[in-house]
């Protein structure tokens, strides 16, 4: 683990009192930055970190704004990438809801669906 991410991982705990989704949000974005992405892991292959820390933190940011577009979109993508379709699914729903005019969410929860091998419910999704 690099000094860096090592610095990182030892603030991980203080983080988690946050008070602001922004900040949660933040964070877990930071993490994600320094360490890399998880890709659904227990930890990160190239710095060991726990993946659970980033999911926590983006949780976090949903405790305190159950509405945080950003921490919906990256939630719905930890879940897609650890194989928990139905629950991506439900994430980028509501971050659908949460910001109606982005498109975003609907074209990734059609790829879920169609990686899922549901072809059919993912252009209903898109039409």
């Amino acid at each position: 683990m690099t000094t860096q991410a090592a610095a990182l991982t030892a603030l991980v705990p203080a983080f988690l009192a946050t008070t602001t989704a922004r900040s949660a949000y933040a964070t877990a974005t930071v993490r994600i930055a320094v360490v890399g992405p998880s890709n659904g892991r227990s930890t990160n292959p190239a710095s060991g970190a726990p993946a659970a820390e980033v999911q926590a933190l983006l949780e976090r940011a949903l405790e305190l704004d159950p509405e945080h577009f950003d921490s919906l979109l990256a939630l719905a993508h930890v879940a897609r990438r650890s194989g928990a379709t139905e629950r991506a699914l439900v994430l980028f729903d509501r971050a659908a809801a949460a910001e109606p005019a982005q498109s975003g969410p609907a074209r990734e929860a059609a790829r879920v669906l169609i990686e899922a091998g549901r072809p059919a419910e993912a252009e209903e999704r898109l039409w």
